[in-house]
């Protein structure tokens, strides 16, 4: 595709700014279908937000490119009939709802989230470091509460992790976790590692998984920071701590709504559903899943597609009486962090089940029509 520089100075100046204009306006057409200024505008704002990608002249060309070859493939797709395939239209519909429980998140707990310049500031300079940590978890937080005070009491800290994790390589090591980066943890547990004196151990923390308390047993700094560093990086790490402070408002507030919410589950078709999932689910989780938009590979839901398509309509639990039935199950997952659906079927169903209460309230606000 030639490089269209009249184009490029189009959207350097109409880009961020919204207008009723841009809904008409139309910077390609594939076929009898346009691409707006709109759809440009709103897809391209979103890539912005991803960590490492910032604005330039070339990107949007880029990304222009990439939504003209998605439309191109869509008009091929349409042209064999894929718009009326049952499973296509499944994956569909989970990316839909994705899409509403996003829009629930900026119109619920975004406005929420709150930060300052010296927060950021500090977050920065500990993204420079590392922690050397070992941890021990408890479902509870009046368990985790018990175990503190008896650290404070004079209780080992190895013979404590030897009751806590059982058995394995956390209860021979004492629940080391070894170097740690800021950005790998949750926001509650990194700030409080990171503010951390070397051999101190914390208060119970909040995570996703229940409740922790930190032992910092070493830290790396990298002594040459520089205002001029800090002020290169400012908007990357302002969008690190939005984003890592609204995940734990995010959870907080499920945790919430979960309270009220009428489960019943069907033993028979989750065994069943069970039993299968092992077999799929092998593959080692990576840092790198949580870049992908989609977290299971291709295989995988082949894998589940073809041991459960049978079962497709039956219903695998009700959620306040509506159901969740294993079709919707399937393709849900594909937005379940890998972490979770590799950790057991139990896992990845509670935070299926998770999605779609929160699904189903963002359509009650009317979040469809935005």
């Amino acid at each position: 595709m030639q490089k269209n520089s009249w184009l490029i100075v189009f959207f350097a100046t109409l880009l961020l700014c919204s207008c009723q204009r841009q809904k008409s306006v139309v910077v390609a057409r594939v076929g009898q279908y346009p691409i707006t200024l709109e759809e440009f505008r709103l897809a391209y704002l979103e890539l912005l937000k991803k960590p490492g990608v910032f604005d330039s002249a070339d990107l949007r060309e880029q990304f222009l490119e990439e939504l003209i070859n998605r439309h191109l493939l869509a008009n091929e797709a349409r042209k064999t009939g894929l718009q009326h395939d049952e499973k296509l239209q499944a994956r569909v519909e989970a990316y839909y709802e994705k899409a509403l429980r996003e829009a629930h998140y900026k119109a619920v707990i975004e406005p929420k989230v709150q930060l300052d310049s010296n927060e950021v500031k500090a977050v920065y300079s500990y993204t420079r470091q590392q922690r050397k940590l070992k941890h021990l978890y408890f479902k509870t937080k009046a368990a985790a509460d018990s175990a503190y005070q008896q650290l404070k009491a004079g209780a080992s800290w190895m013979e404590l992790a030897g009751h806590v994790f059982k058995h394995g390589q956390l209860a021979r090591t004492g629940g080391d976790l070894g170097w740690v980066h800021w950005d790998q943890m949750e926001y509650e547990m990194a700030m409080t590692a990171f503010g951390q004196k070397i051999g101190t151990i914390s208060q119970p923390v909040k995570s996703t998984y229940g409740y922790h308390l930190l032992l910092v047993e070493d830290l790396k700094i990298d002594p040459f920071i520089t205002e001029e560093d800090f002020l290169a990086h400012r908007e990357a790490t302002r969008k690190l701590v939005l984003a890592k402070k609204g995940a734990a408002l995010a959870r907080d507030y499920i945790e919430q709504k979960m309270a009220n919410v009428k489960i019943e589950a069907k033993p028979s078709v989750m065994k069943a559903v069970g039993q299968h999932f092992k077999k799929v689910f092998q593959r080692t989780p990576s840092p790198f899943d949580n870049m992908q938009t989609f977290q299971l590979r291709e295989v995988e839901l082949t894998g589940l597609e073809r041991g459960l398509w049978d079962f497709r309509n039956e219903v695998l639990v009700y959620i306040n009486g509506q159901p969740l039935t294993v079709k919707k199950f399937l393709y849900a997952l594909n937005f379940v962090p890998y972490r979770y659906v590799r950790q057991s079927f139990k896992t990845a169903l509670d935070f299926v089940i998770r999605d779609q209460v929160l699904t189903a309230e963002a359509k009650a606000m009317d979040l469809e029509k935005r």
